[in-house]
Formats: structure tokens, sequence, C-alpha cells
């Protein structure tokens, strides 16, 4: 299935709007505005929390970990690659990697060495837009959250 993540043009905080391919409101995403590191949080359309995402400090490269409840379901690791955009991505839904290009505006995340998602950021946009093609067998709200994480250590303006 299809999402589109936006960003919201004018906010002091990191805000995001996801939509399904019926452009019907899934989540929404919000950053604290005063955090140690970045701090949001993803609700669903009724306003109940689905997690949270927390950057880790004091670390030579990004790492995240995702929060749903209060158990830590996964921890996003940056690895250190010239030509591409590399993470790895320890979970309780199991080991993920995602790739990259370049410019990091195309990613793949793979589980077990298969594609389960696509995400593509369109250029020239005055606001981070991103397309997101999910396998149906994987959890929307976590692929989510790995996408924002991807968002926050690539396109974040404020970090």
């Amino acid at each position: 299935m299809k999402y589109f993540i936006k960003e919201k043009f004018f906010s002091i905080k990191d805000v995001f709007y996801i939509k399904d391919q019926y452009e019907q409101d899934i989540f929404k995403v919000l950053s604290k505005i005063i955090s140690f590191g970045n701090h949001l949080r993803m609700y669903d359309n009724k306003n109940n929390e689905v997690c949270e995402i927390k950057q880790s400090v004091f670390r030579f490269l990004p790492e995240y970990n995702i929060i749903m409840g209060d158990t830590v379901v996964a921890n996003l690791k940056s690895k250190l690659s010239v030509f591409t955009k590399k993470l790895s991505v320890s979970s309780s839904f199991g080991d993920y990697t995602i790739d990259g290009n370049v410019l990091a505006h195309d990613f793949t995340i793979y589980k077990n060495r298969r594609v389960v998602c696509t995400v593509s950021k369109t250029f020239f946009s005055l606001r981070d837009y991103y397309c997101v093609d999910i396998n149906e067998d994987e959890n929307p709200a976590f692929i989510l959250s790995m996408v924002i994480c991807i968002d926050q250590i690539y396109h974040d303006k404020r970090g």
C-alpha cells in the first residue's frame, strides 16, 4: 500500500502528516520543541499514540530508537559509507537494512534480503514530501516510523 508523508512547511517543530493512497489521514507525527536530541511521537487519526521516536545523543553516527508502548522495538544505526546511505535496524519485527542513494532521496528497506518498502523523496520541494510503498504483510506504523528516522538523519533542517 502507498502512503504519503508531508512535512508542515512553516513550523517551529517537525510536524508530519501521513495519508494513505486514498488521501485519508492515517498518522500525524509531532516533535517536541525543546528536547535533548530529536524526540517525536506518532499518533493515529483518533489521536492515540502509536509510537515514539528518540534520537540517541552523543553518538559518532546518528542512532534512533523506536518505542511502542514502553518497549524499544527497534534501534536504527547509520553506517559509515561513502557513496550510499546505509542504516542497519535491529528490531523485534526482524532485522532490516536500509539502503539509499547518495542524495538520500530514494531508499529501499529490506527484511531478510527481501524488499519490503521503497521510499522516494521529491526533488525541488519547499517541504519534505515522501512516497512510501509498503508490502501488505508489514506493520505500516513501524515502517513509516523508520522513514521518519530517515528524514531526521538526512533531511532535518533543525539538526
